[in-house]
């Protein structure tokens, strides 16, 4: 019997074989659905994918970066500096 979350989306298999990870980029803005966003992230990693955490200012009131940060194994991006981290992934 598998484990079935509410945000289990695709079969671990299906990615088993790929050679890189996925990216998924996760924008969480400043809204009540902010305090699901650790759950989605870290569900998100269990099922394969790398996830990248974008943080607005107003997000920041509900989740705090360390968390995101822990939840994705990545820097949260929370600003846009001269470094172009907003365009490397597009």
């Amino acid at each position: 019997m598998s484990r079935r979350t509410p945000f289990t989306i695709f079969p671990r298999q299906k990615y088993i074989m790929a050679k890189a990870k996925p990216l998924i980029v996760l924008g969480i803005a400043g809204s009540i659905a902010a305090v699901r966003c650790f759950d989605l992230c870290r569900e998100l990693r269990r099922e394969g994918f790398d996830v990248q955490v974008l943080l607005s200012e107003s997000a920041k009131g509900i989740v705090t970066e360390q968390a995101m940060e822990f939840a994705s194994g990545r820097k949260v991006i929370s600003s846009i500096s001269g470094r172009v981290e907003h365009v490397k992934f597009f």
